[in-house]
């Protein structure tokens, strides 16, 4: 359907490689990714379907406002266009299942590539870490927590950012904790603290596809 120079999809569905179909072709607009999930929208609502298990879910009674892109765990951040707090924001978390993070628990909100979930407040000066599923797995009151590489994160409670450049974290203490948010090495050191690549090997924090054809490590870089 054409208006004002515009396409607009109806009856829109998705079929899989050998033609068989997997969404009706029943929404006005599909989003796909390059994992199994994708978003579906019908007018203005919204819905996620599961692609491997062909099963969809539409969120008829809530109030989506600005759908992000959906990760490999199915989940999405969006806001409800409504205000709570100066302390909080209008963003939440959606899920296969429903509602993970309701609008207004968290400023600020990071879905991380291992599932975990990253929040912070308002001034980003505290952060915390939650399950897949939006479970809280420590408080928000750590200072600093690094991106994940090779299944390790560096942690560091009461610290501060340096108001010069390079704008390095100092202070604190600090500690290394795992892509399931349990730590390895608690905060109770002055400097921030690393892993050897036996170390990552040791505790069992890759797979094997981080390994050469001959066992060797690719690449360790900073935690």
């Amino acid at each position: 359907e054409a208006e004002k120079g515009n396409i607009k999809l109806k009856n829109t569905g998705i079929i899989d490689t050998n033609g068989k179909t997997i969404v009706n072709p029943e929404y006005d607009g599909i989003i796909l990714y390059n994992h199994s999930f994708a978003r579906l929208r019908k007018g203005n609502k919204y819905g996620i379907a599961d692609l491997n298990n062909k099963k969809t879910i539409f969120f008829d009674e809530i109030n989506i406002k600005k759908p992000g892109d959906i990760d490999s765990f199915g989940r999405f951040i969006y806001t409800d266009g409504e205000y709570h707090n100066e302390q909080t924001n209008n963003k939440g978390v959606m899920g296969p299942n429903g509602i993970i993070l309701s609008p207004g628990e968290y400023y600020h909100i990071d879905l991380l590539e291992n599932g975990l979930i990253k929040v912070s407040n308002k001034e980003q000066t505290l952060f915390g870490l939650l399950g897949v599923d939006g479970k809280e797995l420590f408080k928000m009151e750590y200072s600093y927590i690094s991106p994940f590489e090779y299944g390790h994160a560096s942690v560091c409670i009461g610290g501060h950012e340096e108001d010069k450049y390079p704008y390095r974290h100092v202070g604190g203490k600090w500690g290394i904790i795992d892509k399931t948010g349990k730590f390895i090495i608690k905060c109770i050191n002055d400097q921030r603290q690393s892993l050897s690549a036996k170390d990552i090997i040791n505790y069992n924090l890759i797979d094997e596809s981080e390994f050469d054809s001959y066992g060797r490590l690719l690449h360790v870089g900073p935690c």
